[in-house]
């Protein structure tokens, strides 16, 4: 790949035109309304705007092949960053300066220098455990007649940034792996009927579910005293080559209460009402016994005598006289005749040889509509999520933080160099190592004392 190629792609600059791109992008989708018939955008829109929206994919924005290319790109900037930075964090992590000259150390910001009246022999050991107690366990080294000493803590901190792009990379990589691999759909079941398929947007064939679902119940429960739905829930039964799963039987799905099975979630989305099931009683004009005949409505039905009838409309209550039923009636010749039935008086129909009709019974059969989807994804994104908390966690509250001690003999004791440096969170190690000199000089200070008595560990 080329230097300059390389160079753009690991840029800053990319990341925020990427960010801000996706952002005025997703505006523009949540104000052109998406995946509508075409002829309600041309209510919304003048021809020419409809015809530019449907060329460029705008009614189907998130599907778009450039929309899609936004965040491809953002993984593909996030992990060329993520590259270049990563071999310098390991070198300062797993390879640190373990031997600095003077002059190293007086280049950092945190940098401290003074001389104790004691041989290095006598303070090294004691700085040691200064430094494990105050700070983190050191390394001693010894060479060319000088001692250093190299504490860090928090090194894992070094990654924070690199985990971010991780759990952003699982993130998108999740979002793409549910939209090309994954799903969204409805699912229409009559109440006591069973179905094992379901139909996917553009697809010619229904996809096999690979077991059954039965809806036993469908119930609407209402606000006391008003029409108003206040919740309506299903009954479902899972179904695999004719038997009930176990634990699986009657399952109440509400609004916020899906179903998950075998990767697929059911979510209760609405309902409709099924063709009613009525009994109607009929007899001719010249006839005293009533008979039975099973209708559905919109589905024209012969009489014994020859007519036709069928079932137009239906109403659960009408006028407050209880349900009633339009119907339609043919005679052989054509003529029509029609009425509404109720279940209370005997109606006789216009213009069909005065037959009289009544209605017995009627039974209503709700449709419950479920959205179904696959998001084989979702677990990337969780484990994005997770990581990305984590890195946030990590980037806001720690810092890799490094010290070095060089002790030098001179003429008189030893000259202690002390050095520090964080890589994140300034002001707060400044403080942290103003706190550390000033325990190792106490700390020092009693070992001196203890030499200049006779009484110290090298003494003894």
């Amino acid at each position: 790949m080329p230097y300059r190629l390389w160079q753009g792609l690991c840029s800053l600059k990319l990341t925020l035109i990427l960010l801000f791109a996706l952002a005025g992008v997703a505006l523009v989708g949540t104000v052109v309304p998406q995946n509508l018939a075409p002829e309600a955008y041309l209510r919304i829109y003048p021809q020419p705007v409809w015809t530019l929206l449907r060329a460029m994919g705008v009614h189907d924005l998130y599907r778009a092949w450039w929309f899609l290319a936004l965040p491809g790109l953002l993984g593909l900037n996030l992990a060329a960053c993520t590259l270049q930075r990563l071999p310098g964090m390991w070198r300062s992590v797993m390879r640190p300066r373990l031997r600095p000259d003077p002059a190293w150390l007086l280049s950092l910001v945190q940098h401290a220098a003074w001389s104790v009246p004691a041989p290095q022999e006598t303070i090294d050991f004691r700085l040691a455990a200064l430094l494990r107690q105050h700070f983190a366990r050191p390394r001693l080294l010894r060479g060319d007649g000088r001692n250093w000493l190299f504490a860090q803590k928090n090194a894992w901190a070094r990654f924070s940034v690199v985990v971010t792009h991780l759990a952003i990379l699982l993130i998108l990589g999740g979002a793409l792996v549910g939209k090309l691999a994954g799903f969204r759909t409805h699912l229409e079941i009559a109440e006591g009927a069973t179905v094992a398929t379901l139909s996917l947007p553009g697809a010619t064939e229904p996809r096999p579910l690979g077991f059954a679902l039965r809806c036993d119940d469908f119930a609407i429960d209402y606000y006391p005293g008003t029409d108003r739905v206040r919740e309506y829930r299903t009954l479902l039964t899972v179904l695999e080559d004719g038997r009930e799963l176990p634990g699986l039987t009657r399952i109440p799905l509400l609004v916020n209460h899906p179903l998950r099975f075998r990767g697929l979630n059911f979510f209760q989305s609405s309902y409709d009402l099924a063709a009613p099931r009525l009994q109607l009683q009929w007899r001719g004009a010249d006839q005293q016994a009533w008979q039975e005949v099973p209708v559905v409505a919109g589905e024209p039905v012969r009489l014994a005598d020859g007519h036709m009838v069928m079932v137009t409309s239906f109403s659960d209550e009408h006028r407050g006289q209880g349900p009633a039923a339009g119907i339609v009636v043919v005679d052989d010749a054509g003529r029509h005749g029609q009425a509404i039935v109720g279940t209370r008086r005997a109606v006789s129909t216009d213009g069909a040889d005065g037959l009289q009709f009544r209605l017995k019974a009627a039974e209503l059969n709700y449709i419950t509509v479920l959205q179904v989807t696959r998001d084989p994804g979702v677990p990337l994104v969780w484990a994005g999520c997770l990581l990305l908390l984590a890195g946030l966690a990590a980037c806001c509250g720690l810092s890799h933080q490094r010290v070095w001690v060089l002790l030098r003999p001179v003429a008189g004791g030893t000259e202690i160099w002390l050095g520090g440096r964080a890589h994140r969170q300034q002001r707060q190690f400044a403080d942290r190592f103003a706190m550390l000199r000033q325990r190792l000089q106490e700390g020092l200070s009693q070992v001196l004392a203890e030499h200049q008595e006779g009484t110290g560990p090298h003494d003894q």
